[in-house]
């Protein structure tokens, strides 16, 4: 083998690796515009989510992108019909994908009142710009705890399965279709564990229009996306007022 290569001209030799190289990065899957579009949420915006159970209630996400020290970040706060946060995310952009930077849930105590929970952060990978192939896992992992003792995490691994179509606003939106893998542990008096499945499809230039987890052949619970407001469009929409978390 060493005296085949020492007959192949130098330069001839740098081509054929550049020309590999080429090959191997347009072999890759993009995934980055199938994400949520910071360019397009520096104002930030409010995602509603339906879901397709009849007595759900709907899901509020309000996204917002910031620059932060030469950072580009994704803000996310979830928030309920009685305009009660749940959970205050940060995400990271990456050359490789979005990175979770920080996250705070916001957990009812006996009380009804809502505290504060910082998440440790365990595995960071929130979704990824590119693929090679759909064998490839992502993980990511997260653990909190509520008192003493006791602690709960959530695992969950992401796997690209293709292309698919799906429906917003009565239109076919081209979409990354991810399968998920959840398992929910939950240390407090004993140890019990929730093994879930899941889709989620990513709609072109939107973002998440669609998920679903299936727990048992009992519990599934889906979400479709059913519009995409500014503050002022869902203040008037609901008749109500909206504020947003900072860091």
């Amino acid at each position: 083998m060493r005296l085949i290569f020492n007959r192949i001209p130098s330069n001839l030799f740098i081509l054929i690796l550049l020309i590999s190289s080429v090959s191997c990065d347009n072999s890759k899957i993009q995934l980055e515009a199938y994400y949520y579009p910071l360019s397009d949420l520096k104002e930030g915006k409010i995602y509603i989510y339906e879901s397709l159970q009849d007595s759900v209630p709907p899901s509020f996400w309000y996204y917002k992108s910031v620059s932060n020290s030469g950072k580009e970040l994704l803000e996310s706060q979830s928030f309920d019909t009685r305009m009660q946060i749940n959970q205050f995310a940060i995400e990271r952009r990456a050359k490789s994908g979005m990175l979770l930077q920080s996250n705070t849930l916001f957990i009812p105590d006996s009380t009804g009142k809502r505290n504060a929970i910082k998440v440790d952060i365990l595995q960071k990978n929130m979704y990824p710009f590119s693929v090679t192939d759909t064998n490839g896992i992502f993980l990511y992992s997260v653990k909190w705890t509520t008192r003493a003792n006791t602690h709960n995490t959530v695992t969950r691994n992401r796997r690209f399965l293709g292309f698919e179509g799906h429906n917003y606003k009565g239109k076919s939106v081209k979409c990354a279709k991810f399968e998920l893998k959840e398992l929910i542990e939950d240390y407090n008096d004993g140890y019990l564990e929730y093994k879930i499945n899941g889709f989620e499809y990513y709609g072109l230039h939107l973002g998440l229009v669609y998920y679903e987890k299936i727990v048992n052949d009992k519990i599934r619970l889906a979400y479709e996306l059913k519009d995409i407001l500014s503050v002022n469009e869902f203040e008037r929409k609901y008749n109500t007022k909206f504020q947003a978390i900072t860091h």
